[in-house]
């Protein structure tokens, strides 16, 4: 928005999420014809934070919204998964072994200093340090590919999940329950924390609910699995029960996957079994 602003000769002030953008000294007609492309420009950024994940996608919008193409936000990505809904990332379809899975390269995210400068941390200090910037929220990015038609109460969802790089994070996770993109849980493993934790979003802050040390190997597949019934939660790695939680809400919701920062993630046989069926998603 402060791109488009600007480029109609807008002051622009940017601040975190904050903008402020005010326009003087033109005359009435010039004046009518800038309010007018502003409130085109609201009206198309909505739910636009779910199309755009990256830094090199805001020119092409930028020059979309003017050259008079509005309805970009409702056009899905070349790397979109089909049957899911992405918000964030770059997910696509990739070929292992003659299987298609997919794959979440939150390299592209990662590019710069602060990435280079995280691994480097990482290798001097350990774990720890993943967890310091974990628990300080940097880095506060969460790729999540929503199955469309994929709403449950109770069931099991599992999933195999190879970690494969990321200076930053090196994590994987199921998401379920979901309500929105603000409010949902998640169990993710973090090859580079070397845990499992059980996450829950409320109103977009994360929450901490359990926590287990696992020594988790990179570039190694491993099953991570999620049983609901009614508001228990159980977690499993690798067919080992390692949480179990209770929540006060209903767990209804949608199921999806979940990736953070500049992990680089492969995802395969993702399976859902509630009410006594079985349904297997292809990629």
């Amino acid at each position: 928005m402060g791109n488009v602003l600007e480029k109609l000769g807008f002051q622009v002030s940017m601040k975190g999420d904050l903008l402020e953008a005010s326009i003087a000294r033109y005359d009435r007609k010039s004046m009518e014809d800038k309010l007018d492309q502003m409130a085109r420009l609201l009206a198309s950024c909505r739910l636009l934070d779910m199309t755009i994940s990256n830094q090199e996608e805001i020119e092409p919008h930028t020059d979309a919204f003017l050259n008079g193409n509005y309805d970009f936000v409702l056009k899905r990505r070349d790397d979109d998964l089909k049957g899911f809904y992405t918000h964030g990332g770059y997910w696509k379809r990739a070929v292992e072994n003659s299987r298609t899975c997919c794959i979440q390269d939150g390299s592209k995210w990662g590019r710069g200093v602060s990435s280079s400068i995280a691994g480097i941390m990482g290798k001097v200090i350990g774990g720890a340090y993943q967890e310091f910037l974990d628990n300080i929220e940097a880095y506060y990015y969460f790729p999540i590919a929503i199955l469309k038609d994929s709403e449950i109460s109770d069931g099991t969802i599992s999933v195999k999940i190879k970690p494969v790089s990321g200076n930053i994070d090196r994590a994987g996770g199921i998401a379920f329950g979901i309500k929105n993109i603000d409010n949902y849980f998640v169990l993710r493993t973090n090859a580079l924390e070397g845990n499992v934790i059980l996450f829950e979003y409320i109103n977009g802050r994360r929450i901490q609910r359990a926590s287990v040390r696992k020594r988790i190997e990179s570039d190694k597949w491993h099953l991570l699995k999620v049983e609901i019934k009614y508001n228990v939660v159980r977690g499993y790695f690798n067919n080992e029960l390692l949480i179990e939680y209770t929540t006060e809400k209903s767990l209804q919701g949608f199921v999806g996957l979940w990736t953070k920062a500049d992990s680089v993630t492969y995802f395969d046989e993702l399976i859902i079994e509630t009410n006594g069926q079985k349904r297997i998603i292809e990629f």
